[in-house]
């Protein structure tokens, strides 16, 4: 976790591992805590991200998405995911059957604060849903893994997004097509684009 730069999440984990020792220590199911001696201080400072994407950075991705060598259903995800302001693990996991292109309807049953929301659908969003669907369209998820049994990782998007922005070198069995996603700004992923998207709202008021 602390190799992907995820922070925050590194001690929250840190903190529920700590817990869990200190009930094991307790009840003397161990006879030490291996966590005792990692500092939060040295996992990282919390950042807050504030990535924003411009509306120049905006048309410049769309210029350079059809050349980055990412399949259509994965370019798709990141203008589905800018014009809904989704977060990206509910696009990913959402089924078919939630999804109601006729009416412009996308019901996310279970969002991250355990609500359900309706998600009304412009005809862009529309129409990369259906690309989507010309692709996906047996089974029941949207993106289905490979087998077709379950959803596909929440983190395949991204990982495809951030391959795409590596400024040099490559690795084994990884996309040669880096940097093909770099923008000015710096480095993208999909909860940017939420972010991008909430901020351009803001500004029309």
């Amino acid at each position: 976790m602390m190799e992907r730069d995820v922070v925050r999440m590194t001690k929250r984990v840190l903190s529920d591992l700590r817990q869990m020792f200190s009930f094991a220590l307790d009840r003397d199911i161990v006879e030490i805590d291996p966590t005792a001696r990692i500092k939060k201080s040295r996992i990282g400072p919390d950042i807050e991200r504030d990535r924003v994407l411009s509306e120049a950075e905006i048309g410049a991705l769309c210029q350079q998405l059809p050349h980055a060598g990412l399949v259509p259903t994965t370019e798709a995800a990141v203008w589905i995911a800018l014009s809904t302001l989704c977060r990206i693990g509910e696009l990913l996991s959402s089924r078919w059957s939630d999804i109601d292109l006729d009416n412009h309807l996308w019901r996310i049953p279970d969002t991250k604060n355990g609500k359900p929301h309706n998600v009304y659908l412009s005809d862009f969003a529309v129409k990369q849903f259906r690309k989507v669907k010309e692709l996906n369209s047996e089974g029941t998820w949207v993106y289905p893994s490979r087998d077709g049994k379950k959803a596909v990782s929440s983190k395949t998007i991204t990982k495809q997004l951030g391959e795409r922005q590596r400024p040099s070198g490559s690795m084994k069995r990884r996309s040669k097509l880096i940097a093909t996603l770099t923008l000015p700004g710096g480095k993208w992923g999909p909860h940017d684009l939420r972010r991008t998207g909430a901020t351009m709202m803001t500004r029309l008021g």
